[in-house]
């Protein structure tokens, strides 16, 4: 018990795993088929995509940055991959279309990188303003309509299930292991949590920060793109108005996890047990009777209350 409560008093996780063992208790006692395995089967399946996107976004809003276009990347990522399976001889290849993915993340996430670093454009609106243009360009390449035709190999690689687990899910857990060696060990990791805390200062030591921006992004770029192959594989089709509130998603659960809005400070493990907490409270309202119009109202007062309380904790820390 008492290590118990020293985990409670001290670790940066207390908090959305104390929401998590809260909401758990509270919807198990509502409904006995919160506890079924296939409830929890569909929790993971539902936060999948979100864990992808909010691992960049994590180290991104760490080192000060936001990405407010992956929504967008995720729909137009899904329209190109889907569009070169149409149009290739026997259905095209695998390879090939998730290489098509890959670039289409790692480009927009350019292009990001480059308005924001390059053109010193504020990370919010620049982004913001990407999200529309990227957005039309799905609506324009897919005529408004949704697109069929997805490769049958390609949704093999991105979904099913391995034994009762979501292959997605596996996929996702994956790249949280990978954010958490870059973020933990690698040099760009560190250069980002500085960049974050104090940007003059990386400055002043000589290291050039407008082209770890940039990484950053393309990083950030290709998570999302990832998770865009992944939705049109659960989906077979592409869908050019997909991902629509994902960016505020990736935010709530980043928020949720502890990462400070202002950079400097986050973990991914945080940012997963976020996505965690955000699932079981999604799923709760399914289980409650909310509507889904609602379940967005909880979605953006769970990132205020997140943010101040983030705040007070800084705030108390520098006191």
């Amino acid at each position: 018990m008492r290590k118990v409560q020293q985990f409670f008093q001290t670790s940066v996780y207390s908090g959305p795993v104390l929401a998590i063992i809260i909401f758990g208790v509270a919807l198990a006692l509502y409904s006995p088929h919160f506890l079924q395995v296939s409830n929890f089967v569909n929790i993971s399946n539902q936060i999948a995509i979100n864990i992808i996107i909010a691992v960049g976004m994590t180290i991104l809003i760490i080192s000060g940055g936001i990405d407010l276009s992956v929504g967008a990347n995720v729909a137009l990522t899904g329209v190109l991959v889907t569009l070169y399976f149409r149009g290739a001889p026997g259905g095209g290849s695998v390879l090939i279309g998730i290489a098509i993915g890959i670039t289409c993340g790692a480009l927009l996430g350019l292009i990001n990188g480059l308005i924001v670093s390059v053109l010193k454009a504020p990370p919010f609106i620049a982004t913001l303003g990407t999200s529309g243009v990227f957005r039309g360009i799905a609506l324009v390449l897919s005529g408004g309509r949704p697109l069929m035709g997805v490769n049958e190999g390609f949704i093999r690689v991105f979904s099913g299930f391995v034994g009762r687990v979501p292959l997605q899910f596996i996929i996702a857990l994956g790249i949280v292991l990978v954010g958490f060696i870059t973020l933990n060990h690698l040099k760009i990791g560190r250069i980002a949590q500085a960049t974050g805390g104090n940007e003059r200062c990386v400055r002043t030591s000589g290291i050039r920060v407008e082209r770890y921006k940039v990484i950053l992004y393309v990083i950030t770029g290709v998570l999302a793109a990832i998770g865009g192959m992944v939705l049109t594989s659960m989906m077979a089709v592409a869908e050019p108005i997909a991902g629509q509130f994902y960016e505020l998603d990736a935010v709530a659960v980043v928020v949720m996890g502890g990462t400070l809005m202002q950079g400097g400070k986050g973990t991914v493990i945080g940012t997963l047990l976020g996505a965690v907490l955000l699932g079981i409270v999604r799923n709760g309202l399914n289980i409650i009777g909310v509507p889904a119009n609602y379940q967005q109202l909880f979605v953006g007062l769970i990132i205020l209350i997140a943010v101040v309380a983030g705040n007070r904790n800084k705030d108390r820390a520098t006191q």
